[in-house]
């Protein structure tokens, strides 16, 4: 590859990559193996890439991914040989235009997200920190912070509602420009 489509291929990948994890992930259910599975796309699709029209968008970008991710999922459950994967190896196809569908939406809201959660302060942004970026049960948490479990549990939803409502606002924003 040449230096300018490593750098678009580097470019497209980033803003992808979520969304494909997503899309294995409904099947893959080991983070692990899904994980592992991801990377599988990615040597796919880089190798693949001169395949890819460079006049997509990004949109574009994530659809293929998608579809390179569909018979990496595909060669992983067959792998498994599981009485559980001839259903799901039935309807990945369903499952992929799904996808393919809402990967734009799911992207505006991470990056939604992403800004709205640079607005968090103080308790309410250690408490979802500690919560989803550490992984923390609530039970932990109001362990780790002094604080009792209810207490972390209506700060979570406070902040839930608190996020939902900048997304919200931010995409219907978005929407209106």
């Amino acid at each position: 590859m040449e230096n300018n489509q490593v750098a678009r291929f580097t470019a497209l990948w980033t803003q992808t990559q979520s969304s494909v994890l997503a899309y294995i992930a409904t099947t893959v259910t080991n983070f692990a193996d899904a994980e592992d599975v991801l990377q599988k796309v990615a040597g796919v699709a880089v190798n693949k890439f001169d395949q890819f029209d460079l006049t997509g968008d990004s949109r574009a970008f994530t659809c293929w991914a998608i579809r390179i991710a569909k018979f990496e999922v595909l060669n992983y459950l067959r792998s498994k040989s599981t009485d559980r994967a001839r259903p799901l190896i039935d309807s990945l196809d369903t499952i992929a235009d799904a996808f393919e569908t809402l990967a734009p939406q799911m992207d505006d809201r991470r990056h939604a997200l992403a800004e709205c959660m640079k607005q968090m302060q103080g308790r309410t942004k250690e408490v979802l920190v500690r919560r989803y970026g550490d992984g923390m049960k609530t039970s932990r948490i109001a362990e780790s912070m002094k604080l009792s479990p209810g207490n972390v549990s209506v700060i979570l939803n406070r902040a839930y509602k608190s996020l939902r409502n900048c997304i919200d606002s931010r995409l219907a924003m978005e929407a209106g420009q």
